[in-house]
């Protein structure tokens, strides 16, 4: 598998003391002065739904995990940028085609993909009493560094996904989309992770319904998946809201 880029974590690197920088000059001289430690690290972990496009099943079916540690810097009383290292487990669950059993509507098979996730995400947040309402957006940087296919009686299928897993896309980006609420140092995220481009791509696609070679009846697989993460901020100065 290919790691994640090292170019990737240096700009990050880079973004995250460009933005410092500019936090401190902002602030100089200022009476609402951001607290002393603006740095915060903390652990994470939550629960999702995934979703394939290219299993030409519609819906959330497979259950996963989420789980790590998050960094965030202060900007100030508003933005702040976050990273996570996380590991993920999304995919896919979903029914036999109708050309395998017309009548077998249960989901019997799944695609499971297992990430190491580093995403940057820029935090917009506003209060609501003694809560924090925010709004997230961001760019998530992740390898695959495991994959299982499970299906039975694979002599009746069509299509068996277990032989397309050597072609899996290892590195992956995608677009992430939140809503967060936070007290003190306990924080709950809604995200919406959606990849910009596919895990699996034949480059042999000819059509749907490629009887003599099911292998080529798909043409690409891409990965989505909605998240409830939770958060606890282990170090870190909350002075700032006082």
């Amino acid at each position: 598998m290919k790691p994640i880029s090292m170019r990737w974590i240096l700009l990050i690197c880079v973004l995250i003391s460009v933005i410092d920088a500019d936090a401190q000059r902002m602030y100089n001289g200022r009476k609402d002065k951001l607290p002393d430690n603006r740095f915060r690290f903390g652990a994470i972990g939550g629960t999702l739904v995934g979703q394939i496009d290219g299993d030409y099943y519609l819906g959330f079916y497979k259950w996963g995990w989420y789980g790590g540690l998050k960094g965030e810097a202060i900007i100030n009383k508003t933005f702040s940028l976050e990273t996570n290292l996380a590991f993920v487990e999304s995919g896919s669950q979903f029914e036999p085609w109708p050309i395998e059993d017309p009548l077998d509507t249960r989901p019997d098979r799944s695609i499971n993909l297992y990430y190491v996730e580093i995403p940057v995400i820029c935090k917009i947040r506003w209060p609501i009493g003694k809560w924090n309402a925010g709004l997230e957006l961001g760019m998530s940087f992740m390898t695959l560094f495991n994959s299982k296919v499970v299906e039975d009686d694979i002599s009746r299928r069509y299509l068996v996904y277990t032989e397309l897993q050597e072609d899996f896309d290892s590195s992956m980006q995608s677009i992430l989309l939140g809503a967060e609420m936070q007290y003190e140092r306990f924080s709950v995220s809604l995200r919406l992770n959606n990849a910009l481009k596919p895990f699996y791509r034949n480059e042999n696609f000819t059509n749907l319904y490629d009887y003599e070679n099911g292998r080529y009846a798909i043409e690409k697989m891409r990965a989505y998946y909605i998240s409830l993460v939770g958060a606890y901020t282990l170090f870190g100065d909350f002075s700032d809201r006082k």
